[in-house]
């Protein structure tokens, strides 16, 4: 969870099951978007995540914006989840980050 002034702007929720996550939803304030809040967020993280632990997350292949953060975070597109999305229909990218040791 992200807080500015004392007020909750942003969260990362995620399921861990042994050695992965899903990550089921990341979101930020629109008022505190475009300051890098998320890209610390999510970078903290995924620094208490275990080594070789599997990341994985769904964006809408329209938001190209949070495609560009994962990606900055190390996020590789592996797959293409058609209709994934409803209001409206839209395909999700499927991205995978493996945490490393270092």
């Amino acid at each position: 969870m992200t807080y500015h002034d004392g007020k909750l702007v942003g969260f990362v929720g995620a399921i861990k099951v042994l050695d992965q996550v899903d990550i089921t939803g990341v979101a930020m304030h629109p008022e505190m978007q475009r300051h890098g809040l998320a890209f610390k967020m999510m970078r903290a993280f995924l620094a208490t995540l275990s080594p070789k632990t599997e990341v994985f997350l769904e964006v809408r292949v329209s938001n190209v914006p949070a495609q560009g953060l994962y990606t900055k975070l190390g996020f590789k597109q592996i797959g293409i989840r058609p209709h994934y999305y409803t209001h409206p229909v839209e395909d999700a990218l499927l991205m995978k980050l493996v945490i490393n040791a270092d």
